[in-house]
């Protein structure tokens, strides 16, 4: 019985452990969302996020801040920062924005959602697919440098 409620208390601990602490508010580590939107009904979370940008890519207007090398990566979390929240962190950081972004500590409000991509080949669907996770920005109210 007092093995059983070790592994409880352990089970629960660590459990808690994928939580960043800052401040006292409790932020979503990449990893964390990912799990929580495979697990989740509606493939969503609403949180706090926060991590380090490793990569930048620039896809039709949108900007996508990566927390691994790789987008493709399971384990990647996608800020996917719509063309008017781009403007509005251009206008509040300046022209270097990317540059100041790129290897920075970011916190950003939101929704994580889990969406399955399709693998195209010369525009053909191969029925192959992988899941990214998520947090579209509509606002340069949502992120904040850390």
């Amino acid at each position: 019985m007092k093995r059983l409620g070790l592994i409880f208390l352990s089970t629960f601990l660590l459990s808690d452990c994928s939580y960043l602490e800052s401040s006292g508010d409790a932020f979503i580590s990449p990893l964390n969302a990912i799990q929580l939107t495979s697990e989740s009904e509606s493939n969503s979370q609403i949180g706090e996020f926060q991590m380090q940008i490793k990569s930048i890519d620039n896809i039709q207007r949108m900007t996508f801040l990566n927390s691994e090398l790789d987008s493709k990566d399971q384990r990647n979390l996608t800020i996917a920062i719509r063309p008017r929240a781009v403007q509005q962190l251009t206008k509040k950081y300046g022209d270097k924005l990317q540059e100041q972004l790129l290897n920075s500590e970011i916190k950003v409000s939101g929704e994580a959602k889990r969406q399955k991509i399709w693998v195209l080949h010369r525009n053909l669907n191969t029925g192959q697919y992988y899941y990214q996770t998520k947090v579209f920005v509509k606002s340069a109210d949502q992120i904040s440098f850390l």
